[in-house]
């Protein structure tokens, strides 16, 4: 289920970008691989009827053509990048863009010295992985009856 929304939600949040080219901790390939933020917008805009009508309607479901999806994921996915900050976060992880973001290898981080004078290692990916994970959307579970 998340490769099919990254796959869906990927060329409206990056376009003309690969998504294959990003590691896997890397703040937009976080953002399209995690259902939560779209499921959450397309249920606050009435776009999918939530958990408990779908029972309700005995696969009475209205399918909706590609145009039709292309004409919906135009606006929600700029809308909910606005509504969950994605586009900040995934900017300043472009400003810190280094070689190691794009290969599997292990690197050594930049040292830096805090004011007691002990080291430690800069990690600008663990700073925006806690802000990412700050601003994921509460009570994300779905009803599910049987």
């Amino acid at each position: 289920m998340m490769d099919a929304y990254a796959y869906m939600v990927w060329p409206y949040m990056c376009p003309g970008e690969y998504m294959e080219v990003y590691s896997g901790y890397d703040p937009a390939w976080i953002f399209a691989h995690s259902p939560a933020y779209w499921v959450r917008e397309m249920l606050e805009e009435n776009v999918i009827p939530p958990s408990s009508r779908l029972l309700r309607m005995n696969g009475d479901i209205d399918w909706v053509t590609e145009e039709e999806a292309n004409d919906i994921l135009l606006w929600l996915v700029p809308q909910t990048m606005a509504h969950y900050g994605m586009r900040e976060v995934i900017s300043i992880a472009e400003e810190y863009r280094c070689f190691e973001d794009f290969d599997f290898r292990a690197s050594n981080r930049k040292r830096i010295s805090t004011a007691s004078g002990t080291t430690r290692r800069l990690s600008i990916r663990r700073s925006l992985l806690t802000v990412s994970r700050m601003i994921t959307p509460k009570n994300t579970t779905v009803e599910v009856g049987y």
